[in-house]
């Protein structure tokens, strides 16, 4: 079919395109509502999340804040409703102001269980004016200066501010001062009140130069203002001797002080001498050593004298005027005097202040001053002495030196005392004969002749040990009764007691008395000994029959405790008497010593060497081992075997009275103790 319709020609129109405002009117609508969506999620979330905060903002004193303030959150988004703000929990930075306080710039930590915060601000200074009639006043702010009146706008703290002003010749203000600070001007007006007098000062002579209170014023006369109060004047004028007064000064006062005198000054001598160190008299007085200063009364004649060991005493007169000053160097001429020295043996070298002389048997030409002289020779023991030569007199000096030996017995002490109170004297034994011969009455088997060389010194007891000093060692010990008569006060013999007891109790004192310990004790057990430590010991049988029997070179040993006789003199020592009859088996008939048991030591004469109950009391442990048969000869300064079962105990006691128990050679054995044996320490000399 055939369209017959007629086409038109239409003219070209290009497309629009889509313009910005055009999207915006398409799109605005639902982005609007896409950011009030986000808005609300947020504030949402931020409400939920946020802590609910107070700030306070305070005085310093806690009060409200005067005026108003402004406080910014930096850090994170805040929102502030009244004092109230809402923040999540963090780390933010608080700024703070307010009109007329110091700004505060301040962390801020928001946690779990933050809900207030307070901070408290700090006013400005205020601005001080002060003014004050008459001026020039001194203005002190809690006791700091600040400035003279007329004062204006000082920056001064806020509070309550002591304030103080000060001027020469008034009295002085203190007062508290109500500061508001905020930057506030404040004024303040003083009226000081006058606190001085006029006085005229005058001196005899004039012209003297016056210090008030250290500070020069002028010379008199001189009319001055001076404050009330106690003033120190000091008048002063060449050529004399200054002068201070003391003056109480009372405001308004018109009463002048009286004229002050001077005195003409001291003069000035300034001593030196050749050699220094001299003895200065000035007119006759000890005034000290050289060098030394001298005041001295002026316009008169003093006289200085020196004096020094060794030189000869010089004098020299002088005359000062008024304040005038010499010095004065005199030279000292040395004094000589003779000393002659002869000494022993000739070859002797002689050293006078260090220095050898030729000749130790010489005249010396010495100063009259201490010298040191010393006496040297080998094998001698050296010798010093000190002399002061005189002048015009010969002195004269022998020296005999002693030889090693000799010069070591010389300084041995005669006798030493314990810590516990026990004396030792000192004994330089002799070559020995131990044992009795066959022909003596009472001899007994284990006696026999025995020689003992002894060369060494040695210290031993006086006394035997008492109860008291042996408790101090062993404070459980008694040494019991017998028959019903008491063994055990303080001052009798410490008896039952072992051998290794008494050597345990002479280690102890050893170490008490800072010696070495003689007896190596380990535990329970007593293993050996060395005699040649410098401990107390048990004395050696040859020392105890030494000390008991020796009494001169060349004279036979004592027999008896007593000497020769059958019995002994009345009293002489504690043995088995006629009161003991009832406790004992065999005593000495018609003698009493006035004890029935053992007495307190040393209530007997001692023997030659100083030692008590030698023989009676109590017998006595000594060191060695017992042996029944010693061989004829011992070495030198012998202590017995290394080894036995018994030990040796010797002297005779309370409980012996016949002969041959009595006997000095008489020795017994045993190991344990009983009720009439003690014992009495010894040491080798150091």
């Amino acid at each position: 079919m055939t369209d017959n319709r007629t086409i038109i020609a239409e003219p070209y129109r290009p497309r629009r395109r889509l313009q910005l405002g055009d999207l915006a009117r398409r799109y605005l609508p639902a982005v609007a509502l896409l950011l009030t969506a986000l808005l609300v999620g947020f504030g949402s979330w931020f409400l939920f999340t946020a802590k609910r905060i107070e700030i306070h903002i305070l005085e310093l004193d806690g009060s409200p804040l005067a005026s108003a303030h402004g406080v910014r959150v930096r850090g994170g988004f805040s929102l502030a409703i009244g004092q109230v703000r809402l923040l999540r929990e963090g780390e933010y930075r608080l700024d703070i102001s307010a009109q007329g306080y110091e700004p505060v710039n301040s962390g801020l930590s928001i946690d779990a269980q933050s809900t207030e915060f307070e901070f408290r601000l700090q006013r400005l200074p205020g601005l001080l004016s002060v003014s004050s009639e008459p001026g020039g006043a001194t203005i002190l702010i809690d006791g700091t200066e600040v400035g003279s009146t007329p004062l204006s706008n000082a920056k001064v703290s806020a509070g309550v501010r002591e304030l103080e002003a000060r001027l020469p010749l008034y009295s002085p203000i203190d007062r508290q001062v109500e500061v508001n600070g905020l930057g506030q001007a404040q004024a303040l007006h003083l009226d000081l009140e006058p606190n001085f007098a006029r006085l005229t000062l005058t001196s005899s002579p004039s012209g003297a130069e016056i210090l008030v209170d250290r500070m020069k014023r002028g010379v008199t006369p001189l009319e001055i203002n001076l404050d009330a109060g106690t003033r120190a004047l000091t008048f002063r004028k060449e050529g004399y001797a200054s002068q201070v007064l003391e003056l109480e000064v009372l405001e308004g006062q018109t009463d002048d002080p009286p004229v002050v005198t001077l005195a003409k000054a001291s003069a000035r001598i300034q001593v030196v001498s050749e050699p220094s160190g001299a003895v200065v008299l000035l007119n006759g007085q000890y005034q000290g050593l050289s060098p030394i200063g001298l005041s001295v009364q002026p316009e008169r004649t003093h006289t200085i004298r020196l004096r020094k060991t060794g030189y000869e005493e010089t004098t020299h007169d002088l005359r000062l005027s008024p304040g005038a000053s010499k010095s004065l160097r005199l030279v000292l001429e040395q004094s000589i005097g003779e000393v002659i020295v002869h000494v022993w043996p000739e070859d002797t070298t002689l050293f006078v202040d260090g220095q050898e002389e030729a000749s130790a048997n010489t005249r010396l030409q010495l100063t009259s001053e201490p010298h040191r002289l010393e006496f040297r020779r080998l094998g001698y023991q050296p010798e010093v002495r000190e002399i002061t030569p005189r002048t015009g007199f010969t002195q004269r000096m022998d020296v005999r030196l002693l030889t090693l030996e000799n010069a070591r017995l010389a300084r041995l002490k005669p006798e030493i005392v314990t810590s516990s109170n026990q004396t030792l004297v000192l004994l330089k034994p002799t070559d020995i004969e131990l044992g009795a011969s066959r022909r003596e009455a009472g001899r007994r088997a284990n006696e026999a002749l025995r020689s003992v060389p002894m060369s060494r010194e040695f210290y031993i007891s006086t006394s035997e040990v008492t109860n008291a000093q042996f408790r101090a060692f062993a404070p459980g010990h008694t040494s019991g009764s017998h028959a019903g008569h008491s063994l055990n006060e303080d001052n009798q013999p410490a008896v039952y007691i072992s051998w290794e007891e008494a050597a345990r109790y002479c280690n102890w004192l050893s170490e008490t008395d800072g010696l070495e310990p003689v007896y190596d004790i380990h535990g329970s057990t007593l293993e050996g000994w060395d005699l040649n430590r410098s401990g107390y010991r048990l004395p050696t049988e040859a020392e105890w029959a030494w000390a008991s029997r020796f009494v001169a070179p060349g004279q036979p040993l004592l027999r008896m405790p007593w000497g020769d006789g059958p019995k002994p003199p009345e009293r002489h020592g504690n043995y088995a008497d006629t009161s003991a009859s009832y406790v004992v088996s065999r005593v000495i008939f018609g003698y009493n010593d006035n004890a029935i048991v053992s007495a307190p030591v040393a209530s007997f004469e001692a023997n030659l060497h100083g030692l008590f109950d030698m023989g009676g009391n109590v017998a006595e442990w000594v060191h060695d081992f017992y042996e029944q048969s010693p061989a004829p000869q011992q070495p030198r300064d012998a202590a017995g075997p290394q080894h036995g079962e018994y030990h040796v105990i010797r002297g005779s006691s309370w409980m012996h009275g016949s002969l041959s128990d009595l006997r000095l050679s008489y020795r017994d054995y045993g190991d344990e103790g009983r009720a009439d044996l003690g014992f009495r320490i010894a040491k080798y000399v150091d």
